[in-house]
């Protein structure tokens, strides 16, 4: 599992690692979620990679930003998120 501090350094490894899924949180510390998903879906390698987008709030307009975004999941457990996420985004490999 690779893990990336914000959005900019989980594009560059999404764009330099072969990933299989990739976790983010509805708020990095650079961009948001939905426009980390759309940047992840404009690279051709990742058009179907799954995103997962985690939130801990309930938040809504948020998460449906995100799922119109491209994500393919949304979850809203807090615990989930700090055990993949760790408050930036995460790329899971295929090493």
């Amino acid at each position: 599992m690779l893990e990336a501090e914000d959005g900019a350094q989980g594009l560059e490894l999404a764009e330099t690692e072969p990933v299989d899924i990739i976790f983010s949180g509805c708020q990095l510390p650079d961009m948001d979620g939905p426009n980390f998903t759309r940047k992840i879906r404009f690279l051709p390698e990742h058009k179907e990679t799954p995103v997962v987008v985690i939130s801990d709030g309930p938040d809504e307009e948020r998460k449906e930003a995100a799922k119109s975004a491209g994500g393919n999941r949304l979850d809203g457990a807090a615990g989930d998120a700090r055990e993949t996420d760790r408050g930036g985004g995460g790329v899971r490999g295929a090493h």
